[in-house]
């Protein structure tokens, strides 16, 4: 039953005597009046219906009684009527048992996953809300078992084949995912009334009128994003779906085109506005107010935002919640914003706040700290750790926060901070004692304190602080920045023996005055002038436009999230200039964390890929067929082997090249921006050709000559231009070709027409699987076609023989797909799975590689350029799936050797046809022959790599750029150059 006290409880003191409360709305609602009374019940006039009332025990179960007024303006732009929404929304839950079950939805702002949502709980069952990259194999649907599982992918319920017995208790209506002290994956368990009571309070106290439409800018498996949809069209509001981000036009044109009046953002999108000029201009016409919660904002940004909503007339509403809430606890009035930036103001209509001392005691005392304890029918039924969890009813009455806070004199609450050993960096909820314990478990002894802003731990030696800090990072998603460690001999104790987490704060302290102190004297400009090895780089000037690449691009975004705590959207775009002036966050959010953003999976894939390089070219010595080489008798085993990786690594190279391309392109100096790449490529090139090139034309000569006609078979080879010359360099040609054919049509068109038609373009085929499917075959068959008019022209090969335009021609879709996945990265994690038609096509498309690569006649050769492009897209897709799930964490070794890579792949080959040319002496099985080779040349190949990055000038011939230091050597990370080495029919030419 909602509870309303009067003035003295809604300035957060229990009311011994409340008053009961209906949630009614205000007096412009006359045609439909709502209420909570244990039960969602709708009251319509007796003469409208011949009825007094109907009774709902479900959240949007009376949806088809606002009948015509707008209830969702889908993606496409279409209108959806509450009616017809709601039976579209009954339809795509007609496949589904009519018995209670627990089903999960992937949650995206579309029309479909929306509509599961609502059906679903029209239908009576509970949902289980997941992230829309989270699938059956998610450690929440392992643990929790839901019997059916909408996926966005295709569109469909997909049962389980092994449905659960657990029951489901009638109140359940909701689960939403949070995290334990562990990190282990919890649901809180959310019920009708909860849902329905929060939804209408909220209604209440925004003042929804009639006509509300809210536009969507957070993910509704998100608390914030959900409550937003449920109080909207649990009242007969709207919603308007979007996905794009606040800093694109898409979404203020949107906005505008359909009449949103509201508008909700967590910290990180107001940073977006702000740096967007929100505030600097009038706000849309429909805009009746905007809402903030998801973190703490900070107050010079609240009384910004409040005196922009007070001069256009506005409201802004700062807010308070947490998921076990569903979501909401309190709210400033807008009048009062502006003189309380800090507070989070009053319970929601319906609620009460307590405080509560450390022993317990409720305080009655402005001024004084406590835990904030929340009461209200919105507190969850409890936690859910596994599926029969999930049979229990309510187990509380009240909510204990853990948040501490104090009541102001005017009945306004302000959270101080957090109780006892727990913190909540970007929303996960983290144990310092359980770091503790995992620290002590891998055997080593630590202290460990830290706030909302990250963790601080206190090592001791012989413990190293990129071992702390990884085995953190294994078990919390956490930004690496957000971890701080520090070495000593000893963990600091009080007097009693008790360790001195006060004084271990004061370290950390004391380092961070220290280190402000030192970014001053070196400033985020200094910084990136040294990492990119630009001593006269301007201010003006962005990641991109100053020649940045997927070679420091790790490196740069480290290097920002240290200067600022945080890593903006889009930073690769924007200015050192317009980097600077954003001010360094104090806490961030766990809104702001979601996705892969930081790319750490892309840098494994780079690191596998060139090493796979190293028993690739080892194993061509041993195959049987010419290549520059010949070590011993050929093997079949190792023939297939060199077959199998073929198929796969130039492919994934060129999608993961095309991706950061399109990133990194400057779209208003496109053709500044290629000619910079093409210094950057062209000197690598270059330095190969003529400085190893050669060495490797000496192998040759060694293990196909004798006596003195080594030597002239040497100068002939010299001196004869052809294929030799660009032995395995021959992809940067194609990547110079591949990033002029990005950069013209920004030249030659307009900027933000071509990303947004590439924006448009990698929704449509990533954004479904069957679509993604005609892509790969549509790829394929421009390969096929493409190739086959570069035979009639007389043009497969050129410039003697070193072009390969039929296979330039093949690699190109692939190069394509990665520009278009970096257009849409949203869309990144879903390109990065799998299922079987994936795992299908690719395996099928490498068995056929495999046999068919040698043969030449027409159909045969019409077939590989066919399937080089097919499964070198499913390929990406399964390595991607792999990296992302299992290896998307920093690591010390493979940041080592991705730092390596440049030099690595340019010098490998020369070791490897010496070694080839030495082993054709000796007569050792073939397959020992090629491990002691492959072995040789890692080693060889990091010495060189050791000497080349002492000497600036060698670190340019080998790389393309003059590479600099970071300002904190002891926490550099360094991403690999996607280099790795060529198609077997390229090599084997």
């Amino acid at each position: 039953m909602l509870r309303l006290h009067p003035e003295s409880g809604r300035k957060g003191r229990r009311n011994s005597n409340p008053v009961r409360f209906c949630g009614c709305f205000p007096r412009r609602y006359s045609s439909v009046r709502l209420c909570f009374e244990g039960l969602c019940t709708v009251h319509l006039p007796a003469a409208a219906t011949g009825h007094g009332k109907v009774e709902r025990r479900d959240l949007f179960g009376h949806m088809a009684l606002f009948g015509s007024d707008l209830a969702v303006v889908d993606e496409t732009g279409r209108a959806w009527s509450h009616k017809e929404f709601a039976a579209f929304a009954d339809a795509a839950c007609a496949s589904l048992p009519r018995e209670r079950c627990l089903v999960a939805v992937q949650a995206s702002n579309t029309l479909r996953s929306l509509a599961a949502y609502v059906g679903a709980s029209r239908a009576g069952h509970a949902v289980l809300l997941l992230k829309d990259t989270e699938g059956e194999d998610s450690p929440l649907a392992m643990r929790f078992q839901p019997d059916f599982l909408y996926t966005l992918e295709d569109d469909r319920w997909h049962p389980r084949q092994s449905p659960s017995t657990a029951g489901l208790h009638p109140d359940l209506a909701v689960l939403l995912a949070t995290s334990g002290s562990t990190g282990e994956p919890k649901l809180v368990r959310l019920s009708n009334k909860n849902l329905v009571s929060n939804a209408l309070s909220i209604a209440e106290y925004l003042e929804f009128a009639p006509g509300e439409r809210a536009i969507t800018t957070l993910p509704f498996h998100y608390s914030y994003g959900m409550s937003v949809i449920n109080s909207h069209l649990a009242t007969g509001g709207a919603i308007i779906l979007n996905e794009a981000s606040l800093t694109e036009d898409a979404f203020w044109q949107r906005f505008e085109a359909f009449g949103a009046t509201s508008l909700a953002g967590v910290p990180h999108s107001f940073d977006l506005l702000e740096r967007g000029g929100f505030l600097a201009r009038p706000p849309p016409a429909s805009l009746r107010y905007f809402t903030q919660a998801g973190g703490k904002l900070p107050q010079e940004t609240v009384r910004r935002f409040a005196d922009f909503a007070e001069r256009h007339s506005r409201r802004f509403y700062v807010m308070y919640g947490q998921t076990e809430a569903a979501p909401r606890i309190a709210y400033v009035p807008p009048a009062l914003v502006k003189q309380y930036p800090a507070a989070i103001g009053v319970p929601v209509p319906g609620g009460a706040i307590s405080l509560l001392d450390e022993h317990g005691a409720p305080i009655n005392a402005p001024g004084i700290e406590g835990e904030l304890v929340y009461a209200g029918p919105n507190v969850m039924m409890g936690y859910g750790l596994q599926r029969a969890d999930l049979a229990g009813g309510a187990e509380l009455t009240e909510l204990r926060t853990g948040d501490l806070a104090v009541l102001n004199a005017d009945g306004l609450y302000t959270i101080t901070g957090r109780k006892s050993r727990f913190i909540k960096p970007f929303g996960l909820r983290i144990g310092l004692d359980d770091i503790e314990a995992r620290l002590r478990q891998a055997g080593i002894a630590a202290a460990v304190a830290g706030d909302d802003t990250g963790l601080q731990i206190a090592a001791v030696a012989p413990a190293s602080a990129e071992a702390v800090a990884d085995l953190v990072l294994r078990h919390h998603d956490l930004p690496a920045a957000s971890i701080q460690v520090i070495q000593l001999p000893e963990i600091p104790r009080l007097p009693s023996g008790k360790i001195d987490y006060a004084g271990i704060r004061g370290m950390f302290a004391a380092r961070a005055a220290a280190t402000r102190l030192s970014e001053q004297r070196l400033s985020l400009h200094a910084a990136f002038a040294r990492l990119l090895g630009h001593p006269d780089l301007g201010r003006d000037q962005s990641f991109a436009s100053a020649g940045g690449d997927s070679l420091n691009y790790i490196n740069a975004s480290l290097l920002i999230e240290e200067h600022l705590n945080f890593l903006p959207e889009g930073w690769e775009q924007m200015t050192i200039r317009e980097l600077e002036a954003i001010p360094r966050r104090q806490a961030g959010d766990a809104a702001q964390q979601a996705g892969p953003s930081k790319l750490y999976f892309l840098d494994q894939v780079r690191a596998a890929l060139m090493l796979l390089g190293i028993p690739f070219h080892a194993a061509l010595a041993y195959i049987d067929f010419p290549w520059i080489v010949r070590a011993g008798e050929p093997s079949a085993f190792l023939t297939g082997f060199a077959d199998f990786i073929s198929t796969f690594r130039m492919p994934a190279f060129f999608l993961l090249g095309g991706f950061f391309a399109m990133m990194f392109v400057d779209q208003r100096n496109a053709m500044k921006w290629w000619r910079q790449r093409t210094v950057q490529l062209g000197v690598p090139l270059i330095s190969t050709i003529l400085l190893l090139n050669p060495l490797m034309m000496l192998a040759y000569a060694l293990n196909n000559g004798s006596g003195t006609g080594v030597l002239s078979g040497w100068l002939s080879r010299l001196g004869t231009p052809g294929p030799h010359w660009i032995e395995h360099v021959w992809f940067l040609i194609f990547l110079i070709v591949y990033t002029l054919l990005l950069a013209l049509p920004y030249r030659f068109g307009r900027p933000d027409s071509v990303s947004r038609m590439a924006s448009a373009a990698g929704g449509l085929i990533l954004g479904s699987r069957v679509n993604l499917a005609l892509a790969a075959i549509a790829a394929g068959a421009f390969s096929m076609l493409s190739v086959a008019v570069l035979k009639v022209l007389g043009m497969t090969f050129i410039f003697w023989n070193m072009i390969y335009l039929s296979e330039m021609a093949s690699l190109l879709p692939v190069f394509a797909m990665g520009c278009l996945l970096a257009a849409r990265r949203e869309y990144i994690e879903r390109f990065a799975s799998i299922d079987g038609l994936a795992v299908a096509l690719a395996l099928a498309g490498t068995a056929t590689l495999m046999q068919i690569h040698l043969r030449e006649e027409a159909v045969y050769r019409a077939l590989t350029f066919f399937l080089v492009p097919l499964t070198g897209i499913y390929w990406s897709k399964i390595l991607l799936f792999v990296a992302l799930r299992w290896l998307d964490t920093p690591n010390v070794w493979v940041r080592k050797l991705v730092n390596a890579s440049m030099t690595i792949y340019l010098v490998h080959m020369v070791i490897i046809v010496f070694l080839g040319a030495a082993f054709a002496l000796v007569d050792l099985p073939p397959v020992g022959e090629f491990l002691i080779i492959t072995v040789a040349t890692g080693v060889l190949s990091l010495g060189f790599h050791q000497l080349v990055s002492r000497n600036w000038l060698l670190m340019f011939l080998f790389t393309g750029i003059a590479k600099g230091r970071q300002s904190r050597p002891s926490q550099a990370r360094n991403e690999a150059h996607p280099l790795i080495p060529g198609p077997l029919s390229q090599s084997r030419r």
